[in-house]
């Protein structure tokens, strides 16, 4: 039997971006090719919520403080590098600025978004369990355009120092 990732020849921080990139593909092209009639794609956001994960971990690996666990606010937020807090949401600004033509959003709106899909992974990847999916539905409706924002600059970030 080959050992997974035989070819693979990078450093565990460039497997995380390798894994993380593909969990992120893989969830935005299940939910784009969803029929307008099928409910949201459980499988695809879990999927980008665990991108978000891997991501947000990376940037931890780069200072030396490898991180576990699953919440993406109170767990893997909260414990980045002050500066590196700020430049997300510098940058989830400015995106939201874009998109939304010129309405601007504060850092507490943001935290809040943060905080409502800080489990998304778990709460998903654990659906048919009551306690989880408590977790997974923190507000009413699943923001899929801010979490892919929020992935999408994590992961340039990520990129941009490699």
């Amino acid at each position: 039997m080959n050992e997974p990732y035989k070819s693979f020849s990078g450093d565990r921080r460039d497997m995380i971006f390798e894994l993380a990139h593909q969990f992120f593909e893989l969830g935005k092209r299940g939910y784009k090719n969803r029929s307008k009639n099928e409910p949201l794609p459980f499988a695809s956001i879990s999927n980008i919520a665990f991108s978000a994960e891997l991501y947000l971990k990376i940037l931890h690996e780069q200072y030396g403080q490898p991180q576990r666990g699953h919440d993406l606010l109170n767990h893997l937020f909260v414990k980045l590098r002050e500066q590196d807090q700020k430049l997300i949401i510098e940058r989830l600004t400015l995106l939201h600025i874009f998109r939304t033509r010129g309405k601007n959003i504060t850092r507490e709106k943001l935290i809040q978004h943060l905080e409502n899909h800080s489990q998304l992974f778990e709460g998903f990847r654990y659906l048919y369990d009551s306690k989880e999916r408590k977790k997974a539905f923190k507000t009413e409706i699943v923001d899929f355009r801010f979490i892919v924002d929020f992935v999408d600059v994590v992961k340039v970030i990520c990129n941009e120092r490699k």
